[in-house]
């Protein structure tokens, strides 16, 4: 009698297949976000149950139910300035559209959260199958958790370059038991466990004016005046030298004779305009900007995949120059935080 008590009591601190809502719920209290969408085909119960959990935690929520008709996620998931929390049932007949969908609106990033259920323990055919095709990059916020009988096992899934041909990377984020709750292996700061790149190449966009010489990379950062060469771009390809030494990534340079195009996709290439169209990865230059360009190119609140910003201000020592400060902050945060 006393040995099937002790069973009984044993069984009530394992987690169950309706215990995914207080998973859930915690790692996302984890994350810190305070707006979730539930991408679901499951039951009214359980997706009640969700809703209710979060809302106790001040998380907002919404739900889109992925299996009756189109779901504009893009409505679902955008929030001004603030992370996104996303739960998706990984089981959903819809779920690789919706996966697909998000990785062409670029959906994969530090601005959404991905938590992704998956009902088998054996999650390794499940990730390969479910995202190796999609477009991650190494700012990817992906989770899958694998309910295993006894705990949900966390799976940290991201890419160095989808679009680079780079393989799918997966880490051991941690686990959820209803005894012990969210324990969590990978501490720190996010890119300091994507440190290494492994050697992946990136394209890099550069420009040289009237250049006459073969081109040699070495002429973007060499000390020294090099025709054709602006000093900014040295300093900006100086820099990105350091960078991926640390990082050890390369790059596969395109020299072009601009610095902006116009937004058109068979007009003359230019660096920005590459960027644009996402044919290269990274602009190893600087460049100004006119206000005429504007209605198509975003250097304040750019998107990575896009076209990237990067500002360095100095200011005199002296007169209106020496106040506070010698740096001012420029544009959007992500200008210093990336």
């Amino acid at each position: 009698m006393w040995r099937l008590l002790f069973l009984v009591a044993s069984a009530a601190c394992l987690p169950t297949a309706t215990d995914w809502p207080n998973m859930a719920v915690e790692y996302f209290r984890h994350k810190g976000v305070k707006y979730v969408t539930h991408l679901s085909c499951k039951d009214a119960a359980g997706i009640k149950a969700a809703w209710r959990l979060l809302m106790n935690e001040g998380i907002r929520a919404t739900v889109g139910l992925i299996d009756h008709g189109p779901v504009n996620i893009t409505r679902l998931l955008y929030q001004y300035e603030a992370s996104v929390g996303i739960l998706v049932d990984g089981d959903c007949l819809n779920t690789r559209d919706i996966l697909n969908n998000a990785s062409d609106l670029m959906m994969f990033d530090h601005m959404h959260s991905w938590l992704v259920m998956n009902d088998n323990c054996s999650n390794t055919g499940f990730v390969s199958d479910t995202f190796q095709d999609l477009k991650l990059s190494v700012d990817a916020d992906v989770v899958v958790a694998s309910y295993c009988g006894d705990t949900y096992q966390l799976t940290d899934v991201f890419n160095f370059g989808r679009v680079q041909g780079n393989a799918l990377e997966t880490r051991g984020l941690g686990a959820w038991t209803s005894k012990k709750g969210l324990k969590i292996l990978l501490q720190g700061f996010k890119y300091y466990n994507r440190w290494d790149f492994h050697n992946l190449t990136l394209r890099a966009v550069s420009v040289i004016r009237n250049g006459s010489k073969e081109f040699h990379e070495g002429m973007l950062y060499e000390p020294g005046f090099t025709v054709g060469v602006a000093a900014m771009t040295k300093i900006s390809s100086q820099l990105l030298n350091l960078v991926k030494e640390i990082h050890n990534f390369r790059f596969n340079y395109t020299i072009v004779g601009r610095w902006i195009g116009t937004p058109e996709r068979n007009s003359t290439k230019a660096m920005s305009n590459m960027l644009l169209w996402r044919d290269q990865d990274i602009s190893s230059t600087s460049t100004r900007m006119l206000s005429i360009w504007l209605d198509w190119m975003d250097p304040f609140f750019p998107a990575v995949t896009e076209l990237q910003t990067k500002f360095y201000y100095t200011i005199s020592d002296k007169g209106i120059g020496d106040y506070e400060n010698e740096f001012l902050t420029p544009m959007s945060p992500g200008v210093w935080w990336c």
